[in-house]
């Protein structure tokens, strides 16, 4: 099956949170079930006992019970398993780095501690269906916590382990095994994105007709590189946003463009300027993964001097960012969302 890409240009929006939030209900709601208990719209089968874990209780979070959450436990109660699926916003890139972001948050507000996470992302695959996985792991004291987030369409599931006993190595095994058994692919299967890219333009690009052609190559690049380097099983599954190669060829071809432009006035020109200096100082690679926090898809024969990047950053104060509030442009497959409600 091959995938074609119709890209629709639109001024930005950004995206938050559920995309069910007027749903969602103020105070979890919990669902009592005998036997399996099917999750509806991704078929997902969350059964009295996994393993030698026994489920404890279900919770929707909305109205719909498109948001719930399911705990096993052991009969020792030293290790909790929490399984959550609930619906995604639309698939711009960032969506399952964003989303990650705000698990974290979520746990350090329920701890009230600040937690030490290594995170690391994966690519799932089952039945030439893949997707993208960021796990972190995470020692303390008293606990350690493996989290494991999948992009799955139009859905998110997520697993949290918590176990005081267990040491994270034997946690990720648990992982494993909730991935063959609570298949995120199968999610994806019930739930898949559907051809159509969009490209967000923030109005004040538009407005700058010489900073315009540069973005505008970056957020084309990153269209075209997803289209010709992703196969069409995964694109049903997210945006590919997390591949280090699809970062480092949009900033080139924004670079390369800006280079036929940069005696022209600009209100970008500081932007392009610093983003120049940190390539023709050998640093592209270095600022891409700092900019990420090494949330990325790297290549194996990728080679990083991240030290004298943080010397050389330090020395040059540059305050081009890739990531953060401000987005000049955003790409994704939001038209996934409005070809269902036809």
């Amino acid at each position: 099956m091959i995938m074609k890409t119709n890209i629709l240009i639109a001024i930005l929006c950004i995206y938050c949170g559920n995309i069910l939030l007027a749903q969602e209900v103020t105070k979890p709601k919990k669902i009592r079930a005998k036997g399996d208990y099917i999750h509806c719209q991704t078929m997902t089968a969350f059964p009295e006992q996994f393993e030698t874990y026994l489920r404890q209780d279900i919770y929707a979070f909305n109205k719909g019970k498109t948001n719930i959450g399911v705990n096993y436990q052991d009969k020792q109660k030293e290790t909790t398993i929490s399984i959550y699926v609930y619906p995604a916003p639309p698939a711009m890139e960032y969506r399952l780095r964003d989303e990650y972001f705000t698990c974290l948050q979520s746990i350090v507000n329920t701890t009230k501690q600040g937690i030490d996470f290594s995170a690391k992302v994966s690519k799932i695959s089952k039945d030439n269906y893949k997707l993208m996985a960021i796990s972190a792991s995470a020692q303390q004291a008293n606990s350690n916590t493996v989290l494991m987030l999948f992009e799955c369409g139009k859905y998110f599931m997520k697993y949290r382990i918590s176990s005081n006993k267990s040491d994270t190595s034997t946690l990720r095994a648990i992982s494993n095994k909730l991935i063959e058994r609570f298949s995120p692919t199968e999610i994806v299967k019930h739930q898949p994105l559907k051809p159509g890219t969009t490209i967000h333009v923030a109005p004040a690009v538009i407005e700058d007709t010489i900073g315009f052609a540069p973005i505008m190559a970056a957020a084309l690049a990153k269209s075209k590189w997803a289209n010709e380097e992703v196969d069409s099983l995964e694109k049903c599954s997210g945006f590919p946003s997390l591949y280090f190669e699809e970062q480092k060829r949009a900033l080139t071809d924004m670079l390369d463009r800006w280079e036929n432009a940069k005696k022209q006035n600009t209100r970008f020109q500081k932007y392009f300027n610093e983003l120049s200096l940190i390539r023709d100082n050998g640093f592209l690679d270095e600022f891409i993964y700092d900019q990420y926090n090494g949330i990325l898809l790297l290549p194996s024969n990728l080679k990083l001097n991240l030290e004298k990047y943080e010397v050389w950053k330090q020395q040059h104060k540059t305050a081009a960012s890739l990531v953060g509030p401000i987005f000049y442009y955003l790409v994704g497959y939001e038209e996934s969302y409005k070809q269902e409600s036809k």
